[in-house]
């Protein structure tokens, strides 16, 4: 488990205490992850496909959604997107370095579509920042 899910599990868990009424409205859309695989032969060799996630993107799977929506609109917005990224202080032979995650061309593609529908979308990096964002959310309702 990243780094990235310890600290969407702990939003996850504070929202849930925070909100409980709205537990089930904050939901995580599963589009990471490693998935299953296997070899097809045919005459011209082989070839690795992802039967997985053949199969999500034929549920309905799109590449770059964020990680979380809250599906509560408020004055400004239908509901909330939420992508998880980290941002790290460590220290390398003595020097202090930082290490962030950034968005994928396509979670920004996805960004630009919900925005365009009148959906909020925000980039958070710890636990601090979400509450933040949650709560000024909530409170424009």
């Amino acid at each position: 488990m990243g780094k990235e899910s310890h600290i969407q599990q702990e939003a996850v868990r504070w929202f849930r205490l925070q909100y409980p009424q709205y537990a089930n409205l904050l939901v995580h859309i599963p589009n990471e992850g490693k998935r299953n695989t296997k070899v097809v032969y045919n005459r011209y060799g082989s070839k690795v496909i992802c039967t997985e996630g053949a199969r999500l993107k034929a549920e309905g799977m799109v590449k770059g959604a964020s990680d979380l929506i809250l599906f509560i609109p408020n004055k400004e917005y239908h509901g909330l997107c939420l992508e998880t990224k980290i941002k790290e202080e460590y220290y390398e032979k003595g020097k202090k370095k930082i290490r962030r995650t950034y968005q994928s061309k396509e979670q920004r593609d996805w960004q630009q579509v919900v925005e365009s529908q009148g959906y909020k979308y925000v980039v958070y990096r710890n636990v601090e920042e979400f509450i933040k964002i949650i709560e000024d959310y909530l409170n424009n309702r």
